[in-house]
């Protein structure tokens, strides 16, 4: 069960939820195998004060470790970085008790539908053997890969980024061809 728990960025809750939403989202990430939580969206889960990046690798991994506690073997925390020009992710898997990361170039920019297209490269990836790190790594190269080409065609930002021709790498990458 993987569970992004979709409900707020840059400390604000998206305007349709409320804080007893928020709490209710913890809850269900308590029952999930897999949970891919951006910064905000974990602060809340774990009731606590958001703190704006660059981060320290040590806080991110206090934190994969607390989200671990509420329940969920697999851990992947976006919207991490340590240089304000890189962003991309950190795991953590309890079952094995490893951290990984995964970062790419930042793109400037605010794109629609980037954790829709993470989340299902990572499920893929994830269902096809790999494991939580290699499988984010994948999720980051695809993500980066559309939002790259969205960025260069200047498309209207409410279509989303363009992933669909970032598909055939993705299925050699996952040796699916």
């Amino acid at each position: 069960i993987l569970v992004d728990p979709v409900m707020a960025d840059n400390w604000d809750l998206y305007k349709i939820f409320t804080p007893e939403f928020a709490r209710g989202m913890a809850k269900l990430c308590e029952k999930a195998d897999v949970i891919i939580p951006n910064m905000t969206e974990a602060a809340l889960i774990l009731d606590e004060q958001y703190i704006p990046g660059p981060y320290s690798q040590s806080h991110i991994e206090r934190i994969l470790k607390n989200l671990s506690m509420i329940g969920p073997d697999k851990i992947v925390l976006t919207g991490v970085y340590f240089k304000e020009e890189e962003l991309g992710c950190a795991t953590y898997d309890r079952t094995t008790d490893t951290i990984g990361y995964a970062f790419s170039k930042k793109i400037d920019g605010y794109f629609h539908g980037t954790g829709d297209v993470f989340g299902s490269a990572l499920l893929s990836a994830l269902l096809n053997g790999f494991d939580l790190n290699q499988a984010a790594k994948v999720a980051v190269s695809f993500t980066t890969e559309s939002i790259q080409r969205t960025y260069e065609a200047q498309t209207d930002i409410r279509f989303g980024v363009n992933f669909e021709q970032s598909i055939p790498g993705f299925l050699r990458e996952m040796k699916i061809e």
